[in-house]
């Protein structure tokens, strides 16, 4: 199999994490080409580790250092200086399993595939049946097929952000270029809408093993609820926008309604989120959400929240003069 592969970690203040990273990668029985290590403006010690490591490694090391913009231009950083065929991503707290490339890679062989783009599942700190991340869900089954179209794929997907983690994935890096790369916009769901958008030309393919271990620590565990939304809901509005902007990203019109509906679903969310931390902010950003509504079901659903939280407030001006 004549394909080379490029691992590359994007490290923002890694240091307790990074050393078990990259010893994660030298240790697959399918050895990468090259490891690119992409220091975001850390604080710690993370490029000074990785460049002790790149001397003494038995797989080409690169390390760069940028000023601090984010995750997005981090893994854009990686894919530009990267060389292989194929890209795989590790997050610097995350860390593979020995067989992970090996797997992907006797997958990729088999589609006969260049595009194809193939995640795997993974555990969520412990390594047992348990911790398995995908083990309930049934969306991510349609990638289990070898003839399923990338519609299908889409809308499961866009129900339900099944892939879960960066860490799991591998691709072609041309078309990864070619579609954009990263959103630099986004810091959070920028995985989800690269994947939205490269699944418009490659087909996505799982493999049920667990290959990868997320870890949870401190810093990945207070995520801002609010961003999360926010963010998500402005990758759904970017791909919308796409769809009816340039023909080479024109999706199906039932994948753009789910587009659509997950849209005003995720304002929504973020709305009731903003609102728990100030009901004055949220009245206002339920106001100014309005309009932003792109379907009738979402419209219902935003006029139900609206109101509960309307009489939500009207209760605290009685209960307050009471």
């Amino acid at each position: 199999m004549n394909v080379s592969v490029s691992a590359i970690i994007p490290v923002y203040n890694g240091e307790s994490f990074l050393q078990d990273a990259i010893e994660s990668i030298l240790q697959q029985t399918h050895q990468v080409s090259e490891i690119i290590i992409i220091d975001d403006g850390s604080k710690d010690k993370s490029f000074d580790i990785a460049i002790s490591i790149s001397k003494s490694s038995s797989v080409p090391i690169k390390v760069f250092r940028q000023q601090n913009s984010g995750v997005s231009v981090a893994r854009n950083l990686g894919l530009l200086k990267s060389s292989g065929d194929l890209v795989a991503f590790l997050d610097v707290d995350d860390i593979w399993k020995p067989t992970k490339i090996e797997k992907q890679l006797a997958l990729y062989d088999e589609l006969k595939n260049h595009e194809a783009f193939i995640f795997t599942d993974y555990y969520l700190d412990d390594e047992n049946d348990t911790c398995r991340a995908l083990a309930g869900y049934t969306d991510y089954n349609v990638c289990t097929q070898t003839n399923f179209s990338k519609e299908d794929f889409q809308l499961a997907f866009i129900r339900r952000n099944f892939v879960g983690t960066a860490s799991t994935v591998i691709f072609n890096r041309e078309l990864a270029m070619k579609i954009g790369g990263f959103n630099h916009r986004l810091n959070h769901s920028e995985d989800f809408d690269f994947i939205l958008r490269y699944s418009q030309h490659g087909c996505v393919y799982v493999i049920t093993d667990p290959l990868a271990v997320k870890r949870s620590h401190g810093a990945n565990l207070s995520g801002d609820l609010k961003l999360h939304f926010w963010s998500h809901y402005i990758a759904l509005k970017s791909n919308i926008n796409l769809s009816s902007s340039f023909t080479r990203f024109n999706y199906r019109g039932d994948v753009e309604y789910e587009m659509m509906l997950s849209h005003d679903m995720y304002l929504i969310r973020f709305c009731n989120e903003v609102y728990e931390l100030s009901i004055k902010k949220g009245l206002k950003e339920y106001f100014k959400a309005i309009l932003k509504i792109k379907t009738f079901r979402g419209l219902r659903e935003f006029s139900k929240a609206f109101i509960r939280k309307v009489i939500r407030t009207a209760s605290f001006g009685v209960i307050k003069r009471s």
